[in-house]
Order: C-alpha cells, then structure tokens, then sequence
C-alpha cells in the first residue's frame, strides 16, 4: 500500500510539473529583471566586476551570459535557477538562488557550486531606473 501512495504521489507532481512547464518554466519573475550592480556608483558600467543584467530567459554578467534551462518557484518568491554558462571562451553549468528584498532594491545572488575561494553569496542593488512595474 505504501509503494502504491510512494507511486500515486510522484504521478501528481509529475503531472503538476507539466502543467508548470505549460506555463514558461524557463521565465525569471518579472520583479528580478533589470541591471543590479555591487555598488549603485558602478551603475551602468557593464565592464565592472559586479555588473549583472537579469531578463526574461537570461543572466549577463560583466564576462559572461548564463542561459536558464530551468528553475524552481520557491514560496517565500526567491527562485533557484539552472543555467548554462559561458564567457571567456568556456562553458559551464550553473545554479544560482537569486532573493529580492521586501523593496525590491536589493538581490542577493547564491553560487552553491563557488569555489571556497570565491564568494558564495553576493549581493547586489538595483540600479536607478531599473524597477519593474
């Protein structure tokens, strides 16, 4: 009885994940677009380190663009997404946990996979202008 539960139960997420995927998976929330720097005096500079551009399907980073292939919705709005990577001449795959503050003015940006070395959790401010309606 409990393997059938254990079956009927994948069924419907199953099922519920395509009805999900009907309704553009691979789509960042429209409240995360826009162009988010380290420090808000680096707005506009897309060649400084902290440069990000969030769209609809896409992350652009100063030196790199991840394109998502796909994401988890999470309750309290934050998302965790998959992408592939690429710049410099490589290509990688990525996990990002992207949260955006109650205001809307700051996003932090989660890399479970970065190096002990590298930062793991930045976050970055909203440039002027760049809030979504």
């Amino acid at each position: 009885m409990l393997k059938l539960s254990a079956t009927v139960m994948i069924a419907l997420t199953l099922s519920g994940a395509s009805a999900a995927q009907e309704r553009k998976p691979f789509e960042i929330p429209r409240a995360y677009w826009g162009e988010y720097n380290e420090r808000a005096e680096d707005c506009g500079t897309e060649s400084s380190a902290g440069y990000l551009r969030i769209s609809e399907t896409s992350f652009r980073f100063s030196e790199s663009t991840s394109d998502i292939n796909s994401m988890i919705h999470h309750k309290d709005g934050s998302v965790t997404i998959f992408a592939s990577t690429s710049g410099e001449g490589e290509q990688w795959l990525s996990i990002f946990h992207v949260a955006l503050s109650a205001d809307g003015r700051l996003l932090t940006l989660t890399t479970p996979q970065a190096r002990e070395e590298e930062q793991r959790s930045v976050a970055r401010v909203r440039c002027v202008g760049q809030a979504v309606e």
